[in-house]
């Protein structure tokens, strides 16, 4: 499958678009976010794939995705690159959209205000976030019965 150009990444996301290798840091804290209620399901990795897509990630490094043990690794750890650093809000965003895709667990919210607070994203923040993901989600349903219902 291809791939999102670089070009489009910039213009999406508004940032470069990130290597292979910070895909997968990235993803890898939004892996150990959306299995904090005890597993990934599959409408988490629905919504991984097709960020991932979004960001420009081959067949290959999605593959690799599946790959990685979220469990075995500490968010303290996770959070130290620099480049996790640099997209802290979107990676609380990130996190929230990919936690959300099949409800979002109290242990995942747990685990979205941990990570917030090792990237010194602030509680206010964390809430309008979670509430701009709620309402995108409202909106969705409403742009699919005004355009798509009989």
């Amino acid at each position: 499958m291809n791939t999102v150009s670089k070009y489009a990444v910039e213009q999406i996301r508004g940032t470069r678009a990130p290597t292979p290798e910070q895909m997968e840091e990235y993803t890898q804290v939004l892996l150990h976010i959306a299995g904090a209620d005890g597993e990934i399901s599959p409408r988490e990795w629905e919504f991984l794939v097709h960020h991932g897509r979004t960001i420009g990630a081959s067949d290959a490094v999605i593959e690799r995705w599946r790959a990685i043990d979220y469990k075995s690794h500490k968010l303290e750890d996770l959070t130290k690159s620099a480049f996790i650093k640099t997209r802290r809000k979107g990676l609380v965003y990130d996190a929230i959209r990919t936690a959300s895709a099949d409800g979002y667990a109290a242990a995942e919210k747990a685990a979205v205000g941990k990570v917030a607070t090792l990237l010194g994203v602030e509680p206010m923040v964390v809430a309008a976030l979670e509430a701009f993901v709620e309402m995108e989600a409202s909106l969705t349903k409403m742009r699919g019965s005004l355009l798509f219902s009989d």
